[in-house]
């Protein structure tokens, strides 16, 4: 069982120095071996066995690229230790590339004409690299270079203060690291670039060293060689679950939906691929009925959210604060590439950190504007933020007490007043900024905190698609469930209706419509005029805040008006639902 990647060798040219970056766990291993194997001169005669059955053999529309054309030398750096000082480490570093480099010598001793490769490198060489280049450009071939998980060295040693907090003062350092591994691998590769005619780097985070800057890599159009499409999953787990079709939201919703950006011309993005090593944990479950243990697709994800402080005047760094915003308006809007480098001290952590940790996703059609990807990395979010919106409301002292009311003494208004200054609270925080707090948002942070959520296994609110509106709710007694509609009624489409020909309001004037708002009483808010989009008129067209609640709703209806007011219509004899078992 596998899911065929070869169709995206095509896409490959003929010489290349990539760079690759994807989350952990993703698939990028499998796709060096992959390339490996494709360009390995020793390949040519099992070629038909192991890729003949292949897209990359089989699609029509393609001819073959060049294969087995090369002699490949691949290296992987997550296998060295660095909890050590930084003499060992740059002993340890030096003997792994000169084993790896004596084990090249020796399969392909033929193709480079050495009657005795064991003794072609001394012990006492100081340049084990250029020697190596040196005898394969005198045989006239060239390079495959794979280089796997490039910054797990750095990453490691970054992370050292958090695994080690008493002892990593004698680990080698982070700037230790970077300048070593310029000096034995960034170094020698930049020196043999003559016998390299593909280099193909991959790794989890974007990392600068100068040496490393110098190879001039480039990011591949390759959107699709990591991760599963939807049709590759559920063939996938066909394939293992005896023909049975798991839900598609069951396992967007684990898996995530991720979108890679296409640096090519004219093209924004590729279709979303789920992450397949959540995928597999994910088809465990269902076949087994037990929860899979932990994976380790979130470690480094999870050490970056530990390293999180509650604010900083760093730009684009990630916070505590910024992760609660992120939850009450649904997306975090990004400046600068995506690509661009991080920290090496651990002093901040960027929002592109988080999101090639696999936390976060492009919003499709935007490059800049990022959404939590799936429902693993939202409970580790919330693992970290719940305290500081339970700090800040005292939820844990009135959210359970007001669902009470409202579920079992029929009093809402309790409830209502909680949403209401959860939202004020982060309109308040989001002037000036490109997004306002969304309902889904604001129950997100409430409903699903750990010091009140009624329900072991709440629904994740901001992962819901936009096109359901109605949502099932467990508010306080067990098994049974209501059914709310969410509606938000954004501060600027309340201040457009009333300015119509001003192109876009100051900070001081939403913050004066606000304040006027939080004055309202509900008779006021619903007499209101509000902008929206009208498909029958298709233009644009005011109304009041009313027309959004119905007189004789099916379900209970909740609007959030302006980040100001959260209001509810629902009919007296509204019943709420009996909870079907899974």
């Amino acid at each position: 069982m596998f899911v065929d990647k070869t169709r995206c060798l095509f896409e490959l040219p003929d010489e290349f120095r990539y760079l690759l970056l994807r989350p952990p766990k993703f698939g990028k291993t499998a796709f060096l071996s992959t390339m490996t194997h494709f360009y390995d001169v020793h390949g040519a005669e099992q070629f038909t066995e192991h890729f003949g059955p292949l897209a990359v053999a089989t699609e029509t529309l393609h001819a073959i690229p060049r294969h087995n054309q090369h002699l490949s030398l691949s290296f992987a750096l997550s296998d060295i230790n660095v909890h050590v000082g930084a003499k060992e480490f740059a002993t340890r570093l030096t003997s792994m590339f000169s084993t790896r480099l004596r084990m090249f010598l020796f399969r392909y001793a033929t193709e480079l004409k050495l009657s005795s490769p064991e003794t072609y490198l001394a012990d006492e060489d100081s340049d084990v690299f250029r020697k190596v280049f040196d005898v394969v450009k005198a045989s006239g071939h060239t390079l495959f270079v794979g280089i796997d998980a490039y910054d797990a060295p750095l990453l490691l040693g970054s992370l050292g203060p958090l695994h080690y907090p008493t002892i990593h003062q004698t680990f080698v350092s982070p700037q230790d690291i970077e300048h070593l591994l310029d000096t034995c691998l960034w170094g020698p590769l930049l020196a043999g670039s003559d016998v390299i005619d593909k280099l193909f780097v991959a790794g989890t985070l974007s990392l600068q060293s100068p040496a490393f800057r110098k190879l001039h890599l480039s990011v591949p159009d390759l959107p699709l060689c990591c991760g599963f499409t939807e049709q590759e999953t559920l063939q996938f787990a066909r394939s293992i679950l005896d023909e049975t079709t798991p839900e598609k939201a069951d396992l967007h919703r684990s898996c995530g939906d991720y979108l890679f950006p296409s640096h090519a011309a004219g093209t924004d993005f590729d279709e979303p691929v789920l992450h397949p090593q959540r995928l597999i944990s994910r088809i465990s479950e269902l076949s087994s009925g037990r929860t899979q243990d932990n994976d380790y697709s979130f470690q480094l994800l999870s050490d970056l959210l530990q390293l999180l402080p509650a604010e900083s005047d760093v730009p684009n760094a990630a916070t505590l604060n910024g992760l609660v915003e992120l939850l009450a308006t649904g997306a975090v809007e990004v400046d600068g590439p995506l690509d661009a480098a991080i920290d090496l001290d651990g002093s901040s952590v960027s929002w592109s950190a988080l999101y090639h940790a696999g936390a976060l996703t492009c919003v499709h059609g935007s490059k800049s504007t990022l959404r939590v990807a799936s429902s693993e990395v939202l409970s580790l979010i919330h693992s970290r933020i719940d305290d500081l919106v339970n700090e800040r409301h005292e939820l844990g002292n009135t959210c359970l007490t007001t669902l009470y009311n409202y579920d079992l003494e029929g009093d809402p208004n309790p409830f209502l007043e909680l949403l209401s200054v959860v939202l004020c609270d982060q309109m308040q925080r989001s002037f000036g900024k490109t997004r306002e707090p969304d309902l889904r948002g604001i129950l997100e942070l409430v409903i699903r905190n750990s010091h009140c959520a009624p329900d072991e296994r709440p629904i994740d609110f901001i992962l819901l698609p936009a096109d359901v509106t109605c949502v099932p709710i467990a508010v306080y007694r067990p098994n049974v469930v209501q059914h709310w509609e969410l509606k938000t009624l954004t501060l600027l489409g309340m201040w457009r209706a009333t300015n119509l020909n001003d192109e876009e309001p100051t900070v001081e004037a939403l913050q004066k419509l606000h304040e006027e708002l939080t004055h309202d009483d509900d008779d006021q808010l619903l007499a209101r005029p509000y902008r929206v989009w009208s498909p029958s008129l298709n233009a644009m067209e005011t109304v009041t805040v009313g027309s959004f609640l119905d007189p004789e709703p099916e379900n209970p209806q909740f609007v959030a008006v302006g980040g100001a007011r959260v209001l509810r219509r629902q009919r007296p004899d509204y019943i709420s639902t009996p909870l079907t078992p899974p």
